[in-house]
């Protein structure tokens, strides 16, 4: 999964959703921009500091998906723990996406 790929998944959860978030254009861009972000982020880290154990890829996939469960729900109280489940539950390998207790 890369940032295109997380982009078209929240872009069919806000389709599915539609009455969800008040400015999907704008979420949709929130999510590629701090995929970006994180990339840059890391990248500066490991130039650094290259002996840190960071694998880029993830550390970007994570920064994505943490707003994606922001359309399941117009509430948004603990959206990130429902994406979290929601992205395990569409084949994300756990870990990538923090689940705990929480009822949703």
């Amino acid at each position: 999964m890369d940032k295109n790929s997380i982009q078209n998944w929240a872009r069919n959860l806000v389709e599915a959703n539609p009455d969800h978030l008040n400015d999907p254009d704008n979420y949709i861009k929130h999510i590629g921009q701090v995929y970006n972000l994180a990339e840059g982020v890391v990248r500066n880290i490991l130039a650094r500091y290259p002996n840190i154990p960071l694998i880029g890829e993830e550390v970007s996939l994570a920064s994505g998906l943490h707003d994606i469960g922001r359309p399941l729900q117009k509430d948004q109280t603990v959206h990130e723990l429902r994406g979290a489940r929601y992205s395990e539950q569409e084949g994300l390998k756990k870990g990538v996406a923090i689940i705990n207790d929480v009822s949703l």
